[in-house]
């Protein structure tokens, strides 16, 4: 049996600078990992469960009720496995057999995606607002790193303020270069972890059904299409969903960067914009051509 794991009883200091791993680094400090150093699976994390939230019954352990309390439980994971009183109270929620019924209303063909989205949407979200602090403080460290310097070339021992000034602009500079390191970190470690959920719960999906398909089916689905299903296609959601934020986070960042190079050097900076525009657009071209190839 595998050895409870310390995320689920870890505190928010923890969490947050995953001090929960530190048993497990000092055992590989000391020797080389075994299977039984392992830790066991969370309840959130296994298929059963993120299948049936999928596509069969969840218990509601990802939506509390409230925005407030999702917010916090995005940001610390603080999921507790719910009593059995309050998973007789909670609804069941079947999002893709509500969207075949919805779907056979309508008279059209189910959306995957529809019940991906409708069941793990309020995550995502959340995950977006860390990438947008996260390149905020990215664009505010050239600020204060500028007065920084302006402080240094227009030296004046004589001018205290100034220099009172120029510690502000230090501290302010060392506070977001280190709340962008604990934003990129839990941002690519929670945002990594929902795309390992919405994987399984694929195969979970994916599994149910081989095992329902009648004897005709078989024969037009080869062992070779389902394990390249399992193996390759629901691989591509871990990817996705760490970039997929970039897709509105890079124009808002770009145009805050516009803003403040025009302030900087004026109408110039546009130059520099137009050569990235054109990159980005001969890269997609690219892209497009080489997905034609494969």
């Amino acid at each position: 049996m595998r050895k409870p794991n310390p995320l689920q009883d870890a505190n928010f200091c923890s969490r947050l600078f995953f001090c929960w791993l530190n048993p497990l680094f000092k055992i590989g400090y000391k020797r080389r990992l075994e299977e039984d150093d392992m830790y066991s699976v969370l309840l959130e994390d296994r298929s059963q469960h993120l299948g049936e939230e999928l596509q069969g019954l969840t218990l509601g352990l990802t939506h509390f009720g409230s925005w407030g309390a999702y917010i916090l439980c995005a940001f610390v994971e603080v999921e507790r496995t719910c009593s059995k009183t309050l998973e007789a109270e909670l609804c069941p929620s079947r999002y893709w057999d509500q969207e075949v019924l919805r779907a056979e209303k309508d008279v059209r063909e189910p959306s995957l995606m529809k019940a991906i989205l409708k069941c793990h949407w309020k995550s995502y979200l959340v995950l977006g607002i860390f990438i947008l602090l996260e390149e905020g403080t990215k664009v505010v460290q050239p600020i204060f790193l500028g007065e920084m310097i302006s402080y240094v070339e227009n030296y004046d021992p004589t001018n205290s303020a100034a220099l009172h000034e120029a510690y502000g602009y230090a501290a302010g500079l060392s506070a977001s270069v280190l709340v962008w390191a604990v934003l990129h970190h839990l941002y690519f470690y929670h945002i990594q972890r929902l795309g390992m959920r919405l994987r399984v719960a694929l195969c979970h999906m994916i599994y149910c059904k081989v095992l329902r398909l009648s004897s005709s089916a078989m024969g037009k689905a080869t062992t070779g299409q389902i394990v390249n299903l399992l193996s390759n296609d629901v691989n591509r959601f871990d990817q996705v969903t760490m970039f997929l934020h970039y897709l509105w986070v890079g124009p808002l960042q770009a145009i805050a960067v516009t803003a403040l190079l025009w302030m900087e050097t004026g109408i110039s900076c546009l130059a520099g914009m137009a050569v990235l525009i054109f990159l980005l657009l001969l890269q997609s071209c690219f892209g497009i051509w080489f997905s034609s190839l494969r």
